[in-house]
């Protein structure tokens, strides 16, 4: 599995966090008990909080990725140019 893979599987989890987070929201929403009610909707809030993170922690992950495979190309060239040279001048 590569890193695309790995990184759309966890943003996979972001929607399933904010389905529970709209769950909790609900029956905070229908909760007649003050109590019961703020600590769903706090559990909602942070449940949200932490697919929002999750989702920031993904995109870094993936810019990294991009900037890294962007390094290895030019590498990659750099080094397939130092090797014609070194042929040309072994000539």
């Amino acid at each position: 599995m590569n890193i695309w893979q790995h990184l759309s599987r966890i943003e996979e989890l972001t929607y399933r966090l904010d389905g529970a987070a709209s769950v909790v929201k609900m029956v905070a929403e229908q909760s007649q008990d003050n109590d019961l009610s703020g600590a769903l909707w706090l559990a909602s809030d942070v449940i949200n909080q932490q697919a929002e993170a999750i989702t920031t922690q993904v995109s870094e992950a993936m810019a990294v990725n991009r900037a890294l495979t962007a390094r290895i190309d030019a590498l990659e060239k750099a080094l397939a140019k130092a090797k014609m040279t070194h042929k040309r001048s072994i000539k």
